[in-house]
């Protein structure tokens, strides 16, 4: 398929600079705006992600060089690492939020993988999801409403169907006067509030002789930390992890209003999910007691999909509970489906 030309950043200096000189014959890919993501196969193939769709990069002569690759990889690698045999896995956060994947051959095959996630620097608001078909008008009532009477909201879909950009937009709709702290994994989300506490999961950094660098610190380890920094709303990037626990809890200690997301297929599934997860932190719960409390504290559940290039919220639920009886949670169809 014949792809748009890029429309290129007009004197924007990026931390993608630092990789750049490695990746000379698809520069114009690097600097693209509508461009999000874009994956150098160990085979040499290049695809991108340009407005949604998956794009081969036809134009290339020839496969990139192999030894430049590599270059790049060391070039994302923290100071302490050397991406190589020793160090065969990279995953990095450039200063601008860009994220860099960089798979050493011998655990990539046949050659070095490379994938990189390119920083959002165009965020839509909610008038502009209405206005590029991605949330209904009344979908977006009952949300904007929902932000209002500080409801808990878990916004469920699978990978790439647009759950940052609708949780971006809803976080837009909080009242300036209440605090946000917000907890992800990666520096994802723009956040032009002046009262709100990011935070971000650190891994841990190992050095020569493996001497440990820098202490990890988990997404549960953070929410924990967030609760004693004042939040009126928790918000997590994507849950994960046991740090589904600590979320749980906060929201049914007071902390209500969360704004998170969460990978799931539907939103019977998304609460099944939050469920399972938060076992990971108490196994000595009983799963059904999670089930109960999931019930309790999640108000909200909006399913978001992708078909093709296009990304719509195809439903939203609101969650009255869970009857231990039935094993079902009891939900209501408030907007969309069938």
């Amino acid at each position: 398929m014949t792809a748009a030309a890029p429309r290129l950043v007009e004197a924007e200096d990026t931390s993608l600079d630092m990789i750049a000189p490695f990746l000379e014959p698809i520069r114009p890919l690097l600097y693209a705006e509508d461009i999000s993501e874009i994956m150098i196969n160990p085979n040499g193939k290049v695809f991108y992600e340009q407005d949604g769709e998956l794009l081969e990069c036809c134009w290339l002569r020839a496969p990139l060089d192999q030894d430049d690759l590599i270059e790049a990889g060391k070039a994302i690698a923290r100071p302490a690492l050397d991406f190589g045999l020793h160090h065969p896995i990279v995953d990095a956060i450039l200063p601008d939020g860009s994220r860099v994947a960089a798979m050493y051959p011998g655990c990539a095959v046949g050659g070095v993988g490379l994938t990189i996630r390119k920083f959002r620097r165009n965020w839509f608001s909610v008038d502009e999801l209405v206005a590029n078909g991605m949330l209904a008008p009344e979908a977006a009532d009952i949300l904007r409403a929902a932000i209002r009477d500080g409801r808990n909201i878990l916004l469920s879909g699978g990978t790439g169907t647009g759950k940052t950009t609708v949780q971006k937009a809803l976080i837009d709709c909080v009242p300036d006067n209440e605090r946000l702290v917000i907890i992800e994994d990666s520096p994802e989300l723009k956040i032009d509030r002046a009262n709100a506490f990011r935070c971000v999961a650190q891994r841990e950094v190992w050095g020569a002789n493996d001497k440990l660098i820098a202490a990890g610190v988990t997404l549960r380890t953070l929410v924990k930390a967030s609760l004693r920094h004042r939040p009126d709303r928790i918000v997590i990037g994507e849950v994960r992890d046991a740090e589904a626990f600590d979320l749980v809890d906060a929201m049914n200690t007071g902390h209500r209003g969360s704004i998170s997301t969460i990978h799931a297929n539907s939103p019977r599934q998304a609460l099944s999910r939050l469920a399972s997860l938060s076992l990971r932190a108490r196994l000595e719960m009983r799963y059904a007691d999670l089930l109960l409390e999931v019930g309790h504290v999640v108000e909200i559940v909006a399913q978001i999909e992708r078909v093709g290039p296009r990304r719509r919220v195809a439903a939203i639920d609101e969650v009255r509970g869970y009857n231990p009886e039935r094993g079902r949670f009891r939900m209501k169809r408030v907007w969309g489906g069938v």
